[in-house]
């Protein structure tokens, strides 16, 4: 796959913005540009700084942008990211996908740099899963970089992110599981343990009575406890 002229044109605005802080390219000439100064600088914001993790959100959000054709308002996503990871932060903003919105959804316990995305009117799907090897060309550029230079080495590497083929840097794959349903009923019940109010759709059902995932976890943990 070809490198596109956004992702050169984005590669080298996250270098200087490193050092600078300021927007010196202009990316017009893309007619569908995802990546824009401002959608980039507010990703920057959020996040505190430009790092590789923050530049394969951005890799990954500019394709599934595209892919999804996210521009259409009726191509709303679900991001589930199976590792709390600073890319995360890019989605939020180039993807509109926000915890508070409950379509993003972080499975830090799953430990993997993979990323799923579901497009809730048509039940499209993918996961786009990290390969974590680079190139024999990026190994010898890496290796000619002072090593106790660590800016210098966090640099080429976000250079590289942002410069590489897509295909170079991810796997294209069907999600390990199905799109989750983030429907919400806005109404509580009480936990029969603790009387805390538990989303309607999240609580759980133990001998009868309902009871939340804290104490229904609490609840196993002691029955294991007694059985040893």
């Amino acid at each position: 796959m070809k490198t596109t002229t956004t992702t050169k044109i984005w590669g080298l605005f996250l270098i200087v913005s490193l050092f600078s802080g300021l927007a010196l390219l202009n990316a017009a000439e893309n007619e569908k540009n995802i990546l824009t100064p401002e959608i980039v600088a507010k990703a920057k914001e959020l996040h505190g700084h430009t790092c590789p993790g923050l530049c394969i959100g951005f890799r990954v959000a500019e394709w599934v942008a595209r892919e999804f054709e996210t521009d259409k308002p009726e191509n709303k996503l679900i991001a589930v990211s199976e590792i709390a990871m600073c890319g995360v932060d890019a989605f939020q903003i180039v993807l509109d996908c926000t915890a508070g919105k409950g379509n993003m959804i972080t499975k830090n316990s799953y430990g993997k740099h993979a990323f799923n995305f579901y497009r809730s009117r048509d039940g499209k799907k993918v996961r786009l899963l990290w390969k974590m090897k680079e190139t024999p060309e990026f190994q010898k550029k890496m290796q000619a970089i002072n090593s106790d230079d660590p800016k210098a080495r966090n640099i080429a590497m976000q250079e590289y992110i942002m410069s590489a083929p897509f295909d170079d840097l991810f796997v294209v794959m069907e999600p390990l599981e199905e799109m989750p349903d983030i429907k919400r009923t806005k109404k509580d019940i009480p936990c029969s343990s603790c009387g805390e109010g538990v989303e309607t759709l999240l609580i759980k059902e133990k001998d009868g009575k309902k009871i939340c995932v804290p104490c229904l976890l609490k609840q196993q943990s002691a029955q294991n406890n007694s059985s040893l």
